[in-house]
């Protein structure tokens, strides 16, 4: 009876320590700049239409 007890209290105890601890950082685990390679081709040609009154 008191095994199980013991130790659910001895893992809650290890997960409340972890979490005031604060290591995890979202910031390095995901770096979407790592995702992009070097462009390849000629870059974009944007044509803008408009009219005098809207500039």
């Amino acid at each position: 009876m008191m095994r199980p007890l013991l130790a659910l209290l001895l893992a809650a105890t290890f997960c409340a320590a972890n979490a005031q601890t604060g290591t995890y950082n979202t910031a390095s685990v995901f770096d979407p700049s790592k995702l992009k390679g070097p462009a390849h081709g000629t870059p974009n040609e944007v044509m803008v239409l408009g009219t005098a009154h809207l500039s």
